[in-house]
């Protein structure tokens, strides 16, 4: 058995079904993007470099992740309060990168998006972001990353980190509890 991330939502009468698949969609973004820095994955992001910074990034079958390294769906509970179990395969391989997922998606819980303040919010939620980067930083070979490719900036990982965790900061679907399962223990 893999690790599992538990994410309860807060309750809602109607979700956007839309807002759900999008929210599950650029969690999937955020992890890949984690475990692509995986030292084993290191030869393959070092030949997928460009699609790491593009658009490619986005499209489904273009990251090169082992079927073991995907995030997976273990449970979803769609009905209010909306409740999801993933299976972080990546916690076997390369911890760094499960513990630095779970770090942002406490972030993102504990983000109050104010849209009158934007332009401030942001740059504080940057902040937090690049404080929990800095903690894992080493871990995850993002200090490295200049040695390994040369086409990846240490610079370009970091702000497209930030644009994934911001972006799931500004859904309707927020994010209540997070807990991790460990049946290895």
């Amino acid at each position: 058995m893999t690790t599992r991330l538990i994410i309860e939502c807060e309750e809602k009468c109607l979700h956007d079904l839309e807002d759900i698949a999008t929210f599950l969609k650029d969690l999937v973004y955020l992890h890949d993007r984690l475990a692509l820095l995986a030292p084993y994955n290191l030869e393959n992001l070092k030949t997928f470099e460009n699609i790491y910074v593009s658009d490619y990034f986005y499209r489904r079958f273009t990251r090169p992740l082992s079927e073991a390294d995907k995030l997976k769906v273990y449970h979803i509970h769609l009905h209010s309060p909306l409740s999801i179990e993933l299976a972080l395969g990546i916690a076997i391989g390369f911890p760094a990168a499960a513990k630095a997922f779970v770090e942002f998606i406490k972030i993102i819980r504990d983000w109050e998006y104010d849209k009158e303040m934007k332009q401030l919010e942001v740059m504080k939620l940057k902040l937090d972001i690049a404080e929990k980067i800095k903690d894992y930083k080493d871990e995850l070979g993002i200090a490295n990353i200049d040695k390994i490719s040369p086409q990846l900036k240490k610079e370009q990982i970091i702000e497209l980190l930030e644009k994934d965790v911001i972006r799931l900061t500004r859904y309707e679907v927020k994010i209540k509890e997070v807990s991790i399962k460990n049946p290895h223990r």
